[in-house]
């Protein structure tokens, strides 16, 4: 758990914006675990239509 976390949290080009998973506390301690040192401020859902409506409303960066 955390493979794809661990690898992106310090790429210059990757902002997490949101953590999803099917507890509140499932979610939490993925956080502590492995993004609590980083400047990383995600939103925590447990609902996958939650996070796709709250996360795909955001205005989209493109490269």
């Amino acid at each position: 758990m955390g493979g794809h976390a661990s690898r992106m949290k310090n790429h210059p080009d990757v902002e997490i914006v949101s953590l999803c998973d099917v507890t509140k506390e499932a979610v939490e301690n993925f956080f502590l675990k492995n993004l609590e040192d980083t400047p990383h401020k995600p939103a925590f859902f447990t609902s996958p239509k939650d996070i796709m409506y709250s996360v795909c409303a955001k205005p989209h960066y493109s490269i």
